[in-house]
């Protein structure tokens, strides 16, 4: 699937087998069925950090490639000026290796988070 606008940019939102800050290894290819998928790209709220209470401020379309999971993605107008400089992914599904709390070899990714760093 397309975006109609031209894409404002492009940024890795899940690396592969790398650990994630929460200690979370995210196996190559593990999103690979949601290439080419658009979804939501948002800033969530800091007093409740869920997606429900997220603001919703572009779109972004899922690129599966070697080192992980990109979003090319678009911005609403009122927020073009924006500046982004890590983006994160929403799932659910998730399914782990064999034994494992931590390495995921499965999942979807619902939307695109924006972090806001500190």
């Amino acid at each position: 699937m397309k975006l109609d606008r031209k894409i404002d940019g492009r940024m890795i939102c899940a690396k592969y087998d790398e650990p994630r800050s929460d200690q979370i290894i995210i196996q190559r290819n593990a999103f690979i069925k949601d290439n080419g998928k658009v979804v939501p790209l948002i800033i969530n709220d800091k007093e409740r950090p869920c997606p429900h209470y997220a603001k919703v401020v572009g779109r972004a379309v899922l690129e599966n490639c070697d080192d992980g999971v990109y979003a090319n993605y678009t911005l609403e107008p009122e927020f073009k000026g924006l500046v982004i400089n890590k983006l994160d992914v929403f799932t659910n599904r998730v399914k782990f290796e064999d034994g494992s709390k931590n390495i995921v070899t499965r999942g979807t990714i619902r939307c695109v988070e924006i972090i806001e760093e500190e």
